[in-house]
C-alpha cells in the first residue's frame, strides 16, 4: 500500500546536470519499489523546502544522484557563515528547520541539494548512497572540495555509473540494488528482470527518438546562426536548445566589433540555461538580484554549452553600444535627449521594472538596442573606480527608481562583486573571432 507522504527512498539531484539521469533512475526503480519513492518533480507537496526535510527525516535510503558539476561551489559558498547555516539546517528539529526557513524569506537563494545532503548526514543510520561519474581525468567523486557540512558525504560508498549518453543506466540496477535497505513493494519473482529489460528498452528507444530530434535542432541551430560558429554540448534539452536559440536571436552587431543583447537577459534565459522554466508571467522581466560571480558562473555554462565566449560588456563597450556604435549618437540618453522615450526611471516607471522584450512603448537607440538607459542598471566587466579598495565592479544605466540625471549613458557605480540588488541585472556580449 503506498504511502501518503512517508517515502522509502530520496532521490536528490541537481536539476542542472543530473535531473535527467535522476528521472531515469527513478523510473527503473519504480518497478520494484512502487510508490515508494520521493522524487520532487512528481509527488511533492507543501511548503517546498520543509517537506523535503519531512521525507528525508522519515527515509532508509538516500541516493544521491550526481554529474560532474553537481558539488561545484564557489569561494563564498564556503566561507563560516555559509557552513554554520547549512550545519544548522541539516541537524536541527523540523519545527526549527521550518522556523528558520520562513525567516530567512524566499530570497535566501538556498541550495536545496546542499540541504538535502546536510540532512541526509545527521540522520543517524540513513543508508546514504552517492550514486556518481565514474572516475576520468576531469571527474574523481573522492577528490572534489565540498564544503564541511557536507564534506562527509565523500566517507561514502558509491555506485558508478557511465556517463556516456549511450550508457542509459542499464548497469546501474544490478549494482544498486544489494545496497538498498528498502524492501521491494512486492515479490516480483520471475518476472523483475523481464519487467526492468523491458524498462531499459523502452527508454532506449525513446531515448533515440529523443536524440534524433535532438539532432536535426542541433543542425537546424548551426546552420540558423552560423556567424556565431556554434558548437553545441551533445547533452543539451530541448529548453536549453531553445533557450540558446532565444539568446542568439537576441543579439545585435555592434559596428564591426562585438553583438550584444538586444534587451537585458531575462529571467526565462537565466533559468532555461540550467533547465529551469518559469512562470511565462515572468519570462521576460529581467533577472535581478544576481552577483557579478553569479553571472560569471551562469555565463560560463552558457558558454561550455554552446562553445561561444559569452561575457559581460567592458565600460567602453557598454557605452560605445549606448551611442549607437559607428553611429556614435551624441544624445544623453541611449536614445534620445527625452529620458521619458527611452527609459523606465522614477518619473515613469511606477516603482517597478517593466518587461525586457521591446513590447512597450520605450524606444530602442538607433542600433536597436532596448533600456540601456533605466529599467535595470547593468553589470559591467571593469572594476570601478579602479582605485578602490574593495573590489567593485561597475554598474551602468541606472534603474526604474533612479532620477533623470542617473540614467544617463555616462553614469554608473560601483557594487561589490558579492552584491546583489532587485534593480540591477545585465546584458551580454559576444565579441567577433
Amino acid at each position: 500500500m503506498t504511502k501518503k507522504n512517508n517515502y522509502d527512498i530520496f532521490v536528490s539531484y541537481r536539476r542542472a546536470d543530473a535531473g535527467d539521469k535522476a528521472e531515469h533512475l527513478k523510473d527503473l526503480l519504480e518497478a520494484i519499489y512502487k510508490g515508494n519513492i520521493s522524487f520532487d518533480r512528481e509527488n511533492l507537496s507543501g511548503l517546498f523546502d520543509v517537506e523535503l526535510a519531512r521525507r528525508i527525516d522519515a527515509c532508509k535510503d538516500f541516493l544521491l544522484v550526481l554529474g560532474k558539476d553537481s558539488l561545484k561551489f564557489e569561494d563564498e559558498d564556503l566561507t563560516e557563515d555559509k557552513v554554520k547555516l547549512y550545519q544548522f539546517l541539516g541537524s536541527c528539529p523540523i519545527d526549527a528547520f521550518e522556523k528558520k526557513i520562513i525567516e530567512l524569506g524566499p530570497n535566501a537563494n538556498l541550495d536545496f541539494v546542499r540541504i538535502e545532503i546536510a540532512r541526509a548526514l545527521n540522520h543517524k543510520g540513513l543508508n546514504i548512497i552517492p550514486v556518481v561519474p565514474e572516475k576520468t581525468e576531469r571527474f574523481n567523486f573522492s577528490d572534489i572540495k565540498l564544503p564541511d557540512d557536507i564534506a562527509g558525504i565523500k566517507r561514502y560508498e558509491a555506485i558508478f555509473y557511465s556517463d556516456n549518453p549511450d550508457a542509459l543506466f542499464k548497469d546501474v540496477i544490478p549494482k544498486l540494488r544489494p545496497h538498498i535497505h528498502t524492501k521491494p513493494t512486492k515479490s516480483l519473482g520471475r518476472f523483475i528482470y523481464p519487467a526492468i529489460c523491458a524498462l531499459l528498452l523502452a527508454g532506449l528507444g525513446a531515448y533515440l527518438w529523443h536524440r534524433h530530434q535532438v539532432k536535426e535542432t542541433y543542425a537546424q541551430l548551426q546552420d540558423k546562426h552560423s556567424e556565431f560558429l556554434l558548437k553545441l554540448n551533445p547533452n543539451l534539452t530541448k529548453l536549453q536548445l531553445r533557450v540558446i536559440d532565444d539568446i542568439l536571436d537576441k543579439m545585435k552587431l555592434v559596428g564591426d566589433k562585438f553583438w550584444m543583447s538586444k534587451f537585458e537577459f531575462t529571467q526565462s534565459q537565466w533559468y532555461g540555461i540550467i533547465n529551469e522554466a518559469v512562470d511565462p508571467a515572468m519570462k521576460d522581466m529581467p533577472i535581478t538580484d544576481v552577483s557579478f560571480g553569479e553571472i560569471a558562473f551562469r555565463l560560463d555554462s552558457l558558454s561550455n554549452m554552446t562553445g561561444i565566449y559569452f561575457e559581460l560588456p567592458s565600460l567602453d563597450e557598454w557605452e560605445y553600444a549606448a551611442h549607437g556604435g559607428e553611429k556614435n549618437e551624441t544624445t544623453l540618453y541611449a536614445g534620445s535627449d527625452d529620458p521619458g522615450k527611452v527609459a523606465w526611471y522614477m518619473e515613469n516607471s511606477g516603482g517597478k521594472m517593466h518587461p525586457s522584450n521591446g513590447q512597450d512603448e520605450m524606444e530602442p537607440n538607433q542600433i536597436d538596442l532596448f533600456n540601456m538607459s533605466g529599467n535595470v542598471g547593468e553589470w559591467c566587466n571593469e572594476r570601478f573606480p579602479s582605485t578602490a579598495e574593495s573590489l567593485q565592479y561597475a554598474v551602468c544605466g541606472g534603474n526604474y527608481n533612479s532620477p533623470a540625471s542617473e540614467v544617463t549613458i555616462t553614469s554608473r557605480i560601483g557594487m561589490d562583486t558579492s552584491a546583489k540588488d532587485k534593480t540591477v541585472g545585465f546584458r551580454v556580449i559576444i565579441r567577433k573571432q
